[in-house]
């Protein structure tokens, strides 16, 4: 009776404090995030890159130039192509009409070349791109401001994977992402041919299996779809109310719902049996001594029900 009673009273003073909930710092309390981004459209980004990928359950960013997609049928990157990758999964981001360095242009060809872009993708798959990678990574402050205009953000840091990549280097960069708690966005153009390309395929599988191998530690999943997690996290503020074995929270994210769309997790250290959004159920796991509890943001309140003893 004498420790029922004490467990109670840990429970209780558990769940009163406001610091056992926080969103997680990556989805489900992964240490760090890697997103594979690609440039330019390669066609062996189709044939080679993009079957690794799906073989592993990861999906890519694939950064396409407008006026290199035909109108028409054709091979590689065609519209009917890119429309099948985005129900797939993968993010189509924008890279320019024609790739052009936005700094060495007039500013209303740099606008141009961005805007046309994004409405030409808009208007031939009817998704918005929700990130931009810069031609030559060139950017400034103004343009980034409005290359990031209706956009979760834009590639301004990135990790060269491909012909000059070494194992050594990688596998360093890599751990350091893991070890700060990082965000390692990978750049590759060619697979077996075209700019800065791998020797071979199996050298790119070699990467992939490398960075398979500490997939534990690793939320991998397209740019924008990280972007929006960590700028939605770093935003939104949390109303926690307690009564009983019922905890209520209360999300309020002041973003753009219209853009940012990436659920967050929620992660304390007590038991959850039961978590709803509305009417929704919402997904549970558990991972060592946490509980993680997917949620949107941008929805209604939170209702978590805990176990009634602490090791159920």
């Amino acid at each position: 009776m004498r420790r029922i009673a004490l467990l109670a009273v840990v429970l209780l003073v558990s769940v009163n404090c406001p610091a056992q909930f926080k969103v997680a710092t990556y989805k489900d309390g992964k240490k760090a995030a890697l997103s594979f981004t690609f440039d330019d459209g390669a066609s062996d980004q189709l044939t080679l890159a993009i079957p690794q990928l799906e073989k592993r359950g990861w999906r890519g960013t694939f950064y396409i130039i407008g006026s290199f997609i035909p109108e028409g049928d054709g091979t590689g990157f065609t519209w009917d192509v890119i429309r099948d990758l985005g129900g797939r999964g993968h993010e189509i981001g924008s890279h320019t009409m024609t790739h052009r360095n936005l700094l060495e242009i007039p500013y209303t060809d740099a606008v141009r070349e961005v805007y046309d872009c994004d409405s030409l993708i808009m208007a031939r798959t009817g998704v918005r791109p929700l990130s931009f990678a810069y031609p030559f990574n060139a950017a400034d402050a103004r343009i980034k401001d409005m290359a990031e205009s209706g956009k979760v953000g834009s590639r301004t840091t990135q990790a060269v994977l491909g012909g000059r990549t070494t194992v050594d280097g990688f596998t360093k960069r890599l751990d350091e992402t893991i070890n700060r708690d990082g965000w390692l966005i990978t750049m590759t153009h060619g697979i077996e041919k075209g700019y800065d390309h791998f020797t071979d395929l199996e050298t790119f599988i070699g990467y992939l299996d490398l960075i398979k191998g500490r997939e534990d530690d690793l939320w991998i999943a397209p740019f924008a779809e990280v972007t929006s997690y960590i700028k939605e996290r770093d935003d939104v503020r949390l109303d926690i109310r307690v009564k009983g074995k019922k905890v209520r929270i209360a999300p309020e994210c002041s973003l753009d719902r219209e853009i940012f769309h990436s659920t967050l997790s929620l992660e304390t250290p007590l038991q959850v049996r039961k978590a709803k959004q509305g009417r929704k159920d919402l997904k549970l796991k558990r991972f060592g001594e946490k509980t993680f509890v997917e949620f949107d943001p941008f929805g209604s309140s939170i209702v978590l029900k805990l176990s009634k003893r602490a090791d159920q």
